[in-house]
């Protein structure tokens, strides 16, 4: 994920395809990818099977028409915050003491479907980030809050808002 450090690397699509024949060495049955928060089209994006990159919806056009036949996914995307059943009003986005963040994040995820597959059918999908809650990365929150609100469900499983606009 992210390429780690290799990211705009001139040396990245070295490591990369390292990686990628280790791979294969053990399994042939599926392209590789690796995912890039970088401008698409470093050196670690070209030695992959499927291009993909994250919340980079600006550069989905243009990788395109340099590279129309290479394959892309969003592989990291509608990094939406939200919370079941917390309607906090307009304009209220957070409550920080309660660790509580509006319901209300679907123009979160329009914004991140509608730039990619649901508009340009040369993209093959997105992977939201992230399908549950989970602990740790307390955002936007801090204290009391100790899980993220990233999730498509939340941490008990139970789907919010934005689970329906996908549906």
């Amino acid at each position: 994920n992210e390429g780690g450090c290799m990211q705009s690397d001139p040396d990245g699509g070295y490591v990369a395809a390292a990686f990628k024949n280790a791979i294969f060495a053990v399994d042939t049955s599926r392209p590789i990818t690796a995912n890039s928060e970088d401008k698409p089209g470093d050196t670690l994006t070209h030695a992959m099977d499927v291009n993909s990159f994250s919340y980079n919806y600006g550069e989905y056009d243009a990788f395109h028409i340099k590279y129309p036949f290479r394959t892309i996914i969003g592989g990291e995307s509608a990094s939406c915050t939200s919370d079941r059943g917390r309607y906090l009003g307009a304009g209220i986005s957070k409550n920080e003491t309660m660790g509580w963040v509006d319901a209300d994040a679907t123009a979160c995820a329009i914004a991140a479907w509608g730039a990619s597959a649901a508009t340009r059918p040369w993209i093959v999908g997105n992977f939201a980030w992230t399908g549950w809650d989970y602990k740790g990365e307390p955002t936007p929150t801090n204290w009391p809050s100790i899980n993220s609100h990233f999730g498509i469900f939340d941490i008990a499983g139970f789907p919010k808002d934005d689970y329906y606009y996908y549906a």
